[in-house]
């Protein structure tokens, strides 16, 4: 379902970049819980201004649940579907461990 709004907001000549990329982003997020900075190399085609629009517009609208992890250093953000991984606890732990992982073996 995602994908096929994707496809067509990309068709359409009036859509912006971001309207372009944000279901994208959803689906990117379906796999599993997500990390602000994977989400930031997920959107590196767009301007920084625009990829924190994007984030404010995600958690504005309730799009995906987003918390704070604490015991991160630096503190990073878990974006998550909040219907798949229903409560927020199953998410932070899964995004708390991604946290311990080496950097490059967190790809998927």
């Amino acid at each position: 379902m995602l994908d096929t709004t994707s496809k067509i907001f990309s068709a359409s000549p009036d859509a912006s970049e971001i309207e372009k990329i944000l279901p994208r982003l959803l689906e990117f997020c379906l796999l599993r819980p997500r990390l602000e900075s994977e989400i930031k190399a997920f959107l590196t085609k767009l301007p920084e201004r625009d990829v924190e629009h994007v984030l404010g517009i995600v958690a504005t609208f309730n799009l995906l649940g987003v918390e704070l992890l604490l015991n991160s250093v630096p503190f990073e953000k878990v974006y998550y579907n909040e219907y798949q991984f229903g409560e927020k606890d199953q998410a932070v732990k899964a995004a708390t461990a991604l946290t311990k992982l080496p950097a490059n073996s967190a790809k998927n």
